[in-house]
């Protein structure tokens, strides 16, 4: 039937369904050219963050060398990446963490994912860090073929948990040789003892343990007299700091 015996309700239906068809094959235009960008767009953020990571990112081939290099290796090593793409991971590690790193690279090439782990990494100036390493196993899921990680420069954290489990063991050591007893209680309605002094033990015959574990062991040892006076002043700083 050609268009001019056709009725004006038949035309617009036509037309309506021409709309239809048009905006599917758009659509399915616009889906197609979707799938084509989103994997490139989506390797140009993996790249963007990779480039600009603090920490070192790196894949490793299954000989042992080095495949892969962030810029963040430069600033916490000072070599060139190019330097070491290609060369045995083994020559930026202290001699006495390589059998670790060896045995945990082996272990990832076998398809396990190592727990984290500390080595000591040498620099270009001879400084060594310390960096925090997470290996993950790379392949098709049936044959591992290298493996990727990221390393963290720990050096300076490291470093300040070492003074201050120093300074710690130099404060027990004062507070246990002093001729008083010193203790840490918690603020609250009963008061716990956190922390008691060994001194504890000749002055009133109860060890700290018995001490922190007893929570009636000090209002029992106040003399009678003394206990009402000295249970409203503990309430009354406990309520006030």
């Amino acid at each position: 039937m050609s268009d001019k015996h056709k009725t004006k309700p038949q035309l617009l239906s036509e037309l309506a369904e021409l709309r239809r068809r048009v905006a599917e094959l758009e659509a399915a235009q616009a889906a197609r050219r979707q799938m084509d960008e989103t994997p490139r767009q989506s390797e140009e953020r993996h790249r963007a963050l990779v480039e600009t990571a603090r920490d070192v990112i790196f894949t490793i081939a299954a000989d042992g060398t080095l495949a892969s290099l962030n810029p963040a290796f430069e600033a916490v090593t000072g070599w060139p990446r190019a330097d070491w793409l290609g060369q045995p991971f083994a020559g930026l590690l202290h001699p006495e963490d390589f059998p670790l790193a060896r045995e945990l690279f082996e272990r990832a090439m076998r398809g396990e994912t190592p727990p984290p782990f500390a080595l000591r990494i040498r620099t270009r100036t001879g400084v060594e860090r310390l960096g925090e390493f997470v290996l993950t196993p790379q392949g098709d899921g049936a044959k591992t073929t290298g493996e990727s990680g990221i390393a963290r420069e720990i050096t300076e954290r490291r470093r300040a948990e070492g003074a201050s489990r120093d300074a710690e063991a130099k404060y027990r050591v004062l507070v246990e040789r002093i001729p008083g007893v010193v203790y840490l209680d918690a603020i609250g309605e009963s008061s716990p003892t956190l922390y008691m002094s060994p001194q504890v033990s000749a002055m009133v015959g109860y060890s700290p343990d018995e001490w922190i574990s007893d929570l009636d062991v000090w209002p029992k040892l106040i003399h009678p007299d003394d206990r009402e006076r000295v249970l409203a002043e503990n309430a009354r700083t406990n309520a006030t700091g």
